[in-house]
């Protein structure tokens, strides 16, 4: 069920958690490996996860030369996340959800440019 512009977003939507359901397990490898390569914490590190069917998704696929697992994911350093959601917050709301928990900060766009920020971690639902 997708929200609104205008309404306080609280959760995920359907379609924002159905990407980042389907895509969980890579995402946690991806990490795992990107960590111990680069000898810092999973925790440290960054995705930017896009369903290239949105504007934004397709956008970012077509501006940078990225592996996937499916749509576009972009590894990048946690420290990078509040400059990548200015960069997005120019093309709608972006709803963080991550202050609430611990783990690795994903900003899921869905397929309709949605764009929310959260976190995996080992109580994800």
């Amino acid at each position: 069920m997708s929200v609104s512009r205008p309404t306080v977003q609280h959760r995920l939507t359907a379609a924002q958690a159905c990407l980042v359901e389907r895509h969980e397990r890579g995402l946690r490898r991806l990490a795992d490996t990107l960590a111990a390569k680069n000898c810092v914490r999973s925790m440290d590190l960054m995705f930017v996860l896009a369903d290239p069917a949105g504007r934004i998704g397709g956008a970012l696929r077509a501006a940078l030369p990225t592996a996937s697992i499916g749509p576009v994911v972009l590894p990048g350093r946690a420290a990078e996340l509040s400059e990548w959601v200015a960069r997005l917050a120019i093309h709608g709301p972006v709803w963080d959800f991550s202050a609430a928990s611990a783990g690795i900060p994903v900003i899921v766009v869905d397929a309709d440019d949605s764009m929310a920020v959260a976190r995996l971690d080992e109580h994800w639902s």
